[in-house]
């Protein structure tokens, strides 16, 4: 029993770590970061797509032929309902970044 709880301590407190790497991550995320940067500080996406959202920056809006975002990657938190997503350009250069939290 002893192990078991163990376990789920490590498990859990490996996801929390995970959400405040995603936090730091996004934080210092600024416009033109190249994709490998990304990868470096996030770690894999959760799920890679196609451009699906309105272009911003953190909330501030940018024009869609400014943003160009051909792929974007998604990160969740995995204790809580959050989200990270960075958008690239052609080049592999991070043009978007949008935070959702539900309440």
């Amino acid at each position: 029993m002893g192990l078991v709880f163990l376990g789920a301590c490590v498990l859990i407190a490996g996801f929390v770590w995970e959400k405040r790497r995603y936090s730091a991550a996004y934080e210092g995320l600024s416009p033109g970061t190249d994709v490998s940067e990304v990868l470096k500080r996030f770690g894999k996406p959760t799920r890679i797509e196609s451009c699906n959202l309105n272009p911003s920056w953190n909330g501030e809006a940018v024009s869609t032929s400014k943003a160009g975002c051909v792929k974007q990657f998604r990160y969740f938190s995995k204790v809580s309902p959050e989200q990270w997503i960075v958008g690239f350009d052609s080049e592999g250069k991070a043009v978007t970044k949008y935070y959702f939290a539900s309440p």
